[in-house]
């Protein structure tokens, strides 16, 4: 299902949340409390390694 770019009512986005952009829900609660502990203490390196990844979002070249 996908809308029109020039108008999306809430009836036609809610089905493709529900449907196709959210595929999981992970509880980070424990991972963020320990790296709020770090934070507590001011050690930015121990929770600076327990932060994910950054990704970058695939962007078309031609397009920047």
């Amino acid at each position: 299902m996908s809308c029109p770019a020039v108008s999306c009512d809430s009836a036609s986005v809610v089905p493709l949340h529900v449907d196709g952009w959210i595929t999981g829900i992970v509880d980070v609660t424990p991972l963020v409390r320990r790296i709020r502990g770090h934070l507590d203490v001011r050690d930015v390196d121990a929770a600076s390694v327990l932060l994910p990844a950054e990704r970058l979002y695939p962007y078309p070249e031609n397009r920047v």
